[in-house]
């Protein structure tokens, strides 16, 4: 790791997170993705992208939304069907688990995927 860069990023946080509260104030970015019969979201993601879903299926649940967090290494994924969003989530954008998982839904899901690259 590098001290110096991780402190530089540190110190760019609240710039970049006021930056992106000022944009989804404005607009939502989404909006031409998730379909208006939507009926459920599940998020997809190994290690801390899990974590991270697991988060956000419990506050999209506190707000009325049907959402899980699945383990995407998981051999019981249901076929969700086009009344679903899932939210394939990798930090590299590389996990095999998750590009897996997603290889082996049945294409009627509507997907999205999140990395930070």
């Amino acid at each position: 790791m590098n001290p110096d860069a991780f402190a530089t990023d540190l110190a760019r946080k609240p710039a970049v997170l006021s930056n992106l509260a000022d944009t989804l104030a404005q607009d939502n970015p989404w909006s031409h993705i998730v379909p208006n019969d939507l009926s459920r979201v599940v998020f997809l993601g190994m290690g801390s992208s899990a974590y991270a879903a697991g988060v956000a299926a419990a506050r999209l649940r506190a707000r009325g939304i049907c959402a899980v967090s699945e383990i995407a290494s998981s051999e019981l994924l249901p076929q969700w069907g086009p009344a679903t969003l899932v939210v394939a989530t990798s930090a590299s954008g590389g996990s095999v688990e998750t590009l897996d998982a997603l290889a082996r839904l049945d294409g009627s899901a509507r997907t999205v995927a999140l990395t930070n690259t």
